[in-house]
């Protein structure tokens, strides 16, 4: 069995339409959509967002079934201008290092990076952010989970490959503030909050659709990607 870790349902659910004899695991408050794809079972595990929600759901579905290896997948921010939405990052600093070079393999007709990324504590988006993101840490891309959830494979010597899809970047931000697009305590889009801020600021509202488009752009090409590396010998 392979685990695929996203943070939200709105990143795995392109995947989770290409699985096939899918079902729904309940366990300790969690759905988790298992199904199959290339003759192997594949699970989706939602770690939500940010690196205490992910410990804990992480380590709450490896203690009831161990797969043989986990794919730690989602969204991710660019930290430099010249990479794309859409692109592909392959975390070479969270990677094993044998996964890494089948991914780079299997993938090599897709555009894809092999670089380093963080994993911070709270959703940045600013130019000067992400500019202090390469120049402290020449990570070419952010996230909020991936560093935990490689501490967790460690400890439990699991396999792990990093696999993301940049969702935006400095050209293309999110279109309004991170406490505003998710409350990360509570673990979902604050609505009243939104609903205020879209009135108060109606050219937002512009933004947020173009930011849908992104989102789906996104989505579509790591699900190419995943089913590409699923598919493969791993």
């Amino acid at each position: 069995m392979i685990a695929v870790t996203f943070a939200l349902p709105a990143e795995s659910s392109g995947l989770r339409q290409q699985l096939r004899e899918v079902k729904i695991i309940r366990q300790g408050g969690q759905e988790i959509p298992t199904g199959r794809m290339g003759g192997r079972e594949v699970r989706i595990i939602h770690t939500g967002v940010g690196a205490k929600a992910a410990r804990a759901r992480l380590i709450q579905c490896l203690d009831i079934a161990a797969p043989a290896l986990l794919i730690s997948s989602g969204f991710a921010g660019a930290a430099r201008s010249n990479y794309r939405v859409g692109d592909l990052l392959l975390a070479e600093n969270f990677s094993d290092p044998g996964l890494l070079a089948t991914a780079r393999r299997v993938l090599r007709e897709q555009l894809v990076h092999t670089a380093k990324m963080l994993s911070v504590a709270r959703m940045i988006d600013s130019l000067e952010e992400r500019e202090e993101v390469w120049r402290r840490h020449q990570a070419v891309a952010v996230d909020m989970e991936t560093e935990t959830i490689a501490a967790v494979c460690a400890t439990r010597h699991l396999r792990m490959l990093s696999l993301r899809v940049l969702s935006d970047t400095p050209l293309h931000p999110f279109p309004l503030p991170g406490e505003i697009l998710f409350d990360i305590e509570r673990q979902k889009t604050p609505s009243f909050r939104l609903i205020k801020y879209l009135a108060a600021h109606p050219p937002a509202i512009p933004r947020l659709v173009r930011f849908g488009g992104q989102i789906k752009r996104a989505r579509r090409s790591l699900t190419s990607a995943l089913v590409t590396v699923l598919r493969s010998e791993l």
